[in-house]
């Protein structure tokens, strides 16, 4: 629904997608973006695997926001928008006018003791990204997956991510009842956790992020580069795991 009060324009979410946001639409911000104001042009690029959501590509940047229609987050989502930014736009009627918001990932941790929540949120933006790769598939019980495979260039390998690009890696246990053993592998060492059930193993980089030594004196040398993530269910059930990884 689009309303006027008091020579202002609300557009309700329910209303964007009249106006065509299809991939491929180039969209241009006469001030630019609120924080990268020198970056004026982008475009919609669609990604099967991050539906509904999509690419705003930048034209004149090295810049990408992933970005959804704010009535497939929320129900009840609206802004108003004054006079001059109603001239500004050259909005004449609802389907003139689209919504979308740019998304980030917050990974919170709460815990409740004996009904007081402990814990705390933090947040680390990465921008720039311009390439993502998720996959969720079924690990099968007493045998070792590769889920992941990283190399210097994606060519240098079948299905490889950059691993100088990778700064943000994240594989999840989407069992609700089994554990799985995960394995961060180099090209000469490699380290292994358990990730329980729903849990969640985090790195912020692929490039030198680990190294696996056989005694209990960290030595802290230069660290190596992940060249495979591996997985492999701790009991006798199959785990399905998911995989996401942001490289800019």
């Amino acid at each position: 629904m689009l309303t006027i009060e008091h020579k202002q324009i609300e557009i309700e979410s329910q209303t964007t997608e009249s106006l065509d946001l299809k991939p491929g639409l180039k969209l241009y911000f006469e001030s630019g973006l609120l924080g990268f104001e020198a970056n004026r042009e982008f475009e919609l690029i669609l990604d099967d695997e991050l539906h509904p959501y999509q690419w705003l590509k930048g034209l004149d940047a090295d810049q990408s926001f992933l970005v959804i229609p704010p009535s497939l987050a929320v129900g009840q989502y609206g802004v108003e928008i004054a006079d001059d930014d109603v001239v500004l736009l050259n909005l004449k009627e609802p389907s003139d006018a689209g919504m979308l918001c740019i998304a980030t990932y917050h990974l919170n941790e709460k815990v409740t003791i004996n009904g007081s929540v402990r814990g705390s949120s933090n947040s680390l933006t990465t921008t720039g990204v311009v390439d993502v790769f998720e996959r969720i598939l079924t690990c099968t019980h007493s045998q070792t997956t590769t889920v992941a495979v990283f190399n210097s260039t994606p060519h240098g390998a079948a299905g490889a991510l950059d691993v100088e690009n990778c700064k943000y890696l994240r594989v999840t246990n989407l069992s609700s009842d089994q554990d799985m053993k995960l394995a961060l592998v180099t090209a000469n060492t490699n380290y292994q956790v358990t990730v329980r059930a729903g849990g969640s193993h985090v790195l912020f980089q692929a490039e030198e992020a680990l190294i696996g030594e056989e005694d209990a004196s960290p030595a802290f040398p230069t660290l190596e580069d992940i060249v495979t993530v591996q997985v492999r269910p701790s009991a006798t059930t199959d785990v399905q795991v998911e995989v996401f990884a942001g490289l800019v």
